[in-house]
């Protein structure tokens, strides 16, 4: 079966830490790839620094080295100023990939936070959910209700 990461942000811009949670899922979940989301209206901000097409040709420079690490532009293309959610993302890729496995990356400080996200159980249903540890954020109790 064909595994592959998402793995979403503002990526504004992206940094060490980004790419560090990248290598280290297709490392440790042996992934075939990695779809690397940036979202156009994240739910958590209310407002990015660099633009759009900033922020896409800082990932293009970044990654460019990765062969299996591809951007989707799913959300980033979309207009208005509607917020992205992942669970609406969620749904485009299972369209895409039905037979794949998808796993869902994230960090700790996400993670926490899952309990309050748009359809968090739908999420956990559709995707098998990865938590990479960051400095500063504990797991909570929160997480036991979903499957990390």
């Amino acid at each position: 079966m064909i595994k592959i990461g998402i793995f979403g942000g503002s990526f504004d811009p992206i940094h060490r830490s980004h790419i560090r949670v990248i290598e280290e899922a297709l490392r440790q979940l042996q992934l075939d790839k990695i779809l690397v989301i940036p979202t156009a209206n994240n739910p958590w901000k209310d407002s990015v620094g660099a633009t759009k097409k900033q922020r896409l040709q800082m990932l293009e420079i970044a990654l460019q080295r990765y062969r299996n690490v591809e951007i989707c532009r799913y959300e980033i293309d979309q207009d208005g100023n509607d917020k992205n959610y992942t669970i609406d993302t969620i749904n485009h890729l299972k369209t895409i990939y039905p037979k794949e496995q998808l796993y869902f990356i994230m960090g700790m400080d996400q993670a926490s936070l899952f309990h309050k996200w748009k359809d968090a159980k739908k999420i956990s249903e559709l995707v098998s959910l990865v938590v990479f540890e960051r400095i500063g954020y504990q797991t909570n109790k929160n997480l036991n209700k979903y499957n990390f």
